[in-house]
C-alpha cells in the first residue's frame, strides 16, 4: 500500500481508509510513504555512517542501545530471534531519517 505524505499533513479521511486497507486482517501489513520532503538528502547523510557505526566498539554502541524501545530505535545486536535463537549474524542501526539526528 503506498500513501502520499500530503495526505498525513492533511490527516485527511482517504489516509485512515489506506491505513485501514493495508492493516486489516486481508492487508499485507506494510505501507509505503512516498514524497517526504528532504528524505532524500537526510537519507544520502545517514547511510554512510553505517560503516562507521560497524567500526565503533562494542562498547560505544551498546551505548546506543534502547531497549525502552524494545531495540526498534538505535543499535540492536542479538535481540531479534530466528527460530528462538538470537541472531547474532547481523547487528541493526535503526533511525528515522526525518527526526533522527545523528
Amino acid at each position: 500500500m503506498q500513501v502520499d505524505f500530503s495526505l498525513i499533513q492533511a490527516q485527511s479521511k482517504k489516509l485512515y481508509d489506506k491505513i485501514e486497507e493495508a492493516y486489516n486482517d486481508d492487508g499485507l501489513g506494510v505501507m509505503v510513504v512516498n514524497n517526504i520532503p528532504g528524505f532524500k538528502e537526510r537519507r544520502e547523510r545517514l547511510l554512510p555512517m553505517a560503516q562507521k557505526m560497524a567500526n565503533l566498539n562494542d562498547e560505544r554502541k551498546a551505548a546506543m542501545e534502547k531497549a525502552e524501545w524494545h531495540y526498534s530505535v538505535g543499535w540492536s545486536y542479538g535481540k531479534e530471534k530466528f527460530q528462538g535463537v538470537p541472531d547474532l549474524l547481523k547487528g541493526s542501526f535503526y533511525a528515522n531519517p526525518i527526526y533522527d539526528e545523528y
